[in-house]
């Protein structure tokens, strides 16, 4: 369902161009945009063109590396799946709020129809046009029939059912991420308490290493000292 209502998204913004895109990226990491364009068989140009469209709309993630030998930066493209499905949650947000200035009108206004081609209009229009059909001067009829309405509705309800689902899947990866997040927090922690641990230990190796050295040099001393008091003793004799 996720790559579902993602390749959706995609197609909104850059066409089916931006669903291969999409299709090719998804499970990897720092995909490089050469590798992109020879994918999706386009040049480098249009192919940069179908990914600044996602990436402006932070579909995607980049991060650039400079060619040593050519000296231009080569850059590298992820899918980003949270940010992928926040948009697309704008978008049917968006179209369901359409459709319900859509339904709201065909409830609260009246519509005329030519018998003749079907055409249909406002009342307003119907008005300015004598109630008689600008394509083949039939003349207009109301039309009562509620088939368009429902289909309206019907269509309203289905973007319902994709913006739960959307919301759902949202809700999922939101939850993923925070156990995630949580996850590499202990690990951060775990990992700075046994550093700390490790330079604690070194810490009582050095002061004891510094205590012997101490101690051995006092030793030293005494030796010497003792040496030399019993060489005066002698010169003494």
């Amino acid at each position: 369902m996720q790559d579902k209502i993602i390749s959706k998204a995609a197609e909104a913004l850059a066409g089916k161009n931006g669903v291969l895109l999409i299709e090719f990226l998804r499970g990897k990491k720092d995909v490089n945009e050469f590798k992109i364009a020879k994918k999706l068989n386009l040049t480098i140009n249009q192919a940069r063109n179908i990914i600044y469209k996602l990436s402006g709309k932070d579909m995607l993630h980049f991060t650039r590396k400079k060619d040593k030998r050519k000296g231009w930066y080569i850059y590298f493209w992820t899918l980003d799946v949270l940010k992928a499905l926040e948009l697309a949650k704008l978008l049917v947000e968006k179209e369901i709020e359409n459709q319900q200035h859509l339904v709201k009108s065909r409830e609260n206004k009246r519509f005329y129809k030519c018998a003749g081609c079907s055409l249909e209009m406002t009342e307003e229009t119907a008005l300015n046009h004598e109630f008689i059909c600008s394509e083949c001067g039939t003349l207009l009829n109301i039309n009562e029939d509620k088939t368009k309405l429902l289909e309206m509705q019907s269509k309203m309800d289905k973007l319902k059912r994709e913006l739960r689902s959307i919301n759902e899947e949202l809700g999922k990866l939101r939850e993923d991420n925070l156990k995630k997040s949580i996850k590499t927090e202990e690990k951060v922690k775990k990992d700075k308490k046994k550093q700390k641990q490790k330079l604690m230990k070194k810490k009582v190796r050095m002061e004891k290493k510094e205590k012997e050295q101490r101690k051995n040099k006092r030793a030293q001393k005494n030796t010497k000292n003792k040496i030399k008091k019993t060489k005066k003793k002698g010169k003494k004799r």
